[in-house]
């Protein structure tokens, strides 16, 4: 059984938000998915996107208050490149079944927020009929994890720079380490 965890950005901390991006990566071996949700980002602009949102973009979303959460504009708007990384909500959906099922067996996802991370998972993948097989409808909590006296609370990683795929990563490093400590 694998474990891949999953990181979210979305719009903010309210009941009507938004998925912006997702990151999946396989603590085992390292591989992963980005996305970016070019939809939101554009359905909040009204306008298309061609590439890195550029300041006057972001000005516009610090305009649209209510829309997205002021802090999600100041940090993780700055980050996204929809340019590069930016497909629709199909696409997406789609792209992340593919990647949880190209692994052949169960697997289970984890997050360090998982009221919000599975909250944006059912998003994407249910509502849009491309919930993977192979995967648990519920995503585990990561919980607190000893690593060599160092103790790294998925509660409040204050430190991680709110980019789905980096802090993805950097959780599925300390969930290896930790794993690789305990055996």
């Amino acid at each position: 059984m694998r474990t891949l965890i999953v990181d979210t950005e979305f719009t903010g901390f309210t009941a009507d938000a938004k998925i912006l991006s997702i990151a999946l990566v396989d603590v085992q071996s390292g591989e992963h998915v980005y996305v970016e949700i070019k939809d939101t980002l554009e359905e909040i602009l009204e306008e298309k996107i061609p590439g890195r949102l550029s300041c006057a973009q972001i000005d516009d979303f610090i305009e649209k208050a209510g829309l997205v959460d002021t802090y999600v504009t100041e940090t993780v708007l700055r980050q996204l490149n929809p340019g590069a990384h930016g497909i629709s909500l199909d696409q997406a959906a789609v792209k992340i079944r593919c990647f949880i099922e190209s692994f052949g067996e169960q697997v289970v996802l984890a997050s360090d927020a998982v009221s919000w991370d599975h909250a944006m998972l059912l998003q994407l993948l249910e509502e849009t009929g491309n919930w993977p097989c192979c995967a648990s409808k519920l995503v585990s909590q990561m919980k607190d994890i000893s690593i060599e006296n160092d103790v790294l609370s998925f509660d409040s990683v204050d430190d991680l720079p709110h980019h789905a795929l980096k802090d993805a990563k950097i959780l599925a490093d300390a969930y290896r380490a930790a794993s690789t400590v305990r055996s």
